[in-house]
C-alpha cells in the first residue's frame, strides 16, 4: 500500500505546488518513521511473547516440581509423626518393663537374702545336731532340709541372674530407642527448615507468577498501540 502510494506521488509530485511538495515530503518522511517504528515495536512484540513463553513454561515445571515436593513433603510428615508417636509408646512401654524388671529383682534379692539366712541357720542347727547327736541317722534327716533349701537358693540365684540379664537388655532396648528418638528430633528440626524453604518457593513462585501477568498487560497495551498507530 505504502509503495503504491509512494508511486502515486511520484507521478503527481510534479504537478503540485512547493508548498505542498514539501508537505508531501514531510508526510511521507513521518510515515517512513512510523513504519520503523512498527517494525522494531512488533519485533519488540515477538521477543516479549517468546520470552513469555519460556517464562510461562518455567512456572508450570516449577508449579508441578512444588506440587510434587508438597505431596512428598506431606507424606513424610505423616510418616514422621507415625513413627515418633511409635517410638514415644515403645519407649514408654519398654521403660514400664524396665521398672517392673527392677521390682521383680528386688524381690529376688530379698528371697535371695531370705534363703542364705535360712541356709545358714540351717548349717549351724546341723553342727550342733552332730555335736548333739552322733548317731548315723541323725546327720542324714538333718542334711534333708538342707538340701531343699540349697535346691531353692540355686533356683532363686538362676531367676536373679536370668533377671539381671533382660535388665540388661532393656536398659540398651532402650538406650537405642533414646538415640532414635535424638534422630527423630534431628529429622523434625530438618522437616521445619524443608518446609520453610517450601513456603519461600511458593512466595518467589506468586511473585513471578504477578510479573507474567504484568507483562501480559504491557503486551496487551502494546498491542493496542500498535493496533491504534496503523489505523491513522
Amino acid at each position: 500500500m505504502y509503495r503504491l502510494l509512494f508511486h502515486c506521488t511520484d507521478i503527481l509530485y510534479d504537478s503540485f505546488p512547493e508548498k505542498l511538495r514539501e508537505r508531501i515530503q514531510g508526510n511521507l518522511a513521518t510515515i517512513e518513521k512510523l513504519n520503523e517504528h512498527v517494525r522494531q515495536v512488533e519485533q519488540q512484540n515477538s521477543i516479549l511473547e517468546i520470552n513469555s513463553r519460556k517464562l510461562l513454561h518455567k512456572i508450570e515445571e516449577l508449579t508441578k516440581k512444588l506440587s510434587e515436593k508438597e505431596d512428598e513433603i506431606g507424606m513424610f510428615y505423616v510418616r514422621f509423626n507415625n513413627e515418633t508417636d511409635a517410638f514415644k509408646k515403645c519407649i514408654v512401654q519398654k521403660q514400664s518393663e524396665l521398672d517392673d524388671a527392677k521390682k521383680y529383682s528386688d524381690v529376688l534379692e530379698k528371697e535371695l537374702h531370705k534363703w542364705k539366712m535360712q541356709s545358714g541357720e540351717c548349717l549351724l542347727e546341723q553342727e550342733k545336731g552332730q555335736d548333739h547327736c552322733p548317731s548315723d541317722g541323725g546327720p542324714f534327716m538333718l542334711s534333708i532340709p538342707n538340701h531343699a533349701i540349697q535346691v531353692e537358693l540355686a533356683d532363686a540365684l538362676a531367676k536373679y541372674e536370668q533377671s539381671m540379664r533382660q535388665i540388661s537388655i532393656l536398659e540398651e532396648k532402650i538406650s537405642t530407642m533414646e538415640a532414635e528418638s535424638q534422630c527423630l528430633g534431628s529429622l523434625r528440626h530438618e522437616l521445619q527448615a524443608l518446609r520453610s524453604r517450601y513456603e519461600n518457593l511458593l512466595e518467589a513462585h506468586g511473585e513471578k507468577i504477578e510479573r507474567v501477568e504484568e507483562l501480559e498487560l504491557d503486551l496487551a497495551d502494546l498491542k493496542k498501540l500498535l493496533k491504534d498507530q496503523v489505523i491513522i
